[in-house]
């Protein structure tokens, strides 16, 4: 490698930025988000109620 590589919130931002200049949605946004939140809520009840819990259709957050 040419260089050493940085820590992984240096290469997220870099991008964030690349992506918002050029009007894309970034690859770290408020849908991926909300999927990651659900999918934790989602295993701290299956732990915590010990008990297998599902992906409902209604989780489903990206725009139509």
């Amino acid at each position: 490698m040419p260089e050493p590589t940085k820590d992984g919130t240096w290469y997220a931002l870099i991008d964030f930025y690349k992506a918002v200049r050029s009007g894309q949605l970034p690859d770290s946004n408020v849908y991926t988000g909300a999927r990651t939140a659900i999918c934790v809520h989602l295993a701290n009840q299956a732990l915590y109620n010990k008990e297998i819990t599902y992906w409902k259709k209604s989780y489903s957050v990206m725009p139509s």
